[in-house]
């Protein structure tokens, strides 16, 4: 996981990780900022994570199309 800037509570840096409940509840922060040290959790805003590449066609997809020798 990413390192990221300083826990609030004790200075040491935070580790960004995916949220645990995301997509359950209402949980709306993909990611948080944890310290191992003293456990503060930090959410992150949405928009200082970098987006991803959005995936048009699965993967299942593409393999078949390369082992049938076109695109279906």
């Amino acid at each position: 996981m990413e390192r990221t800037n300083d826990c609030p509570g004790c200075g040491r840096p935070l580790r960004r990780m995916h949220n645990p409940y995301m997509g359950a509840g209402l949980a709306v922060h993909e990611y948080v900022d944890v310290c191992d040290r003293c456990g503060t959790v930090v959410y992150v805003p949405t928009e200082s994570v970098p987006a991803r590449p959005v995936r048009r066609v699965s993967r299942w997809r593409l393999a078949l199309r390369r082992l049938r020798g076109g695109r279906r």
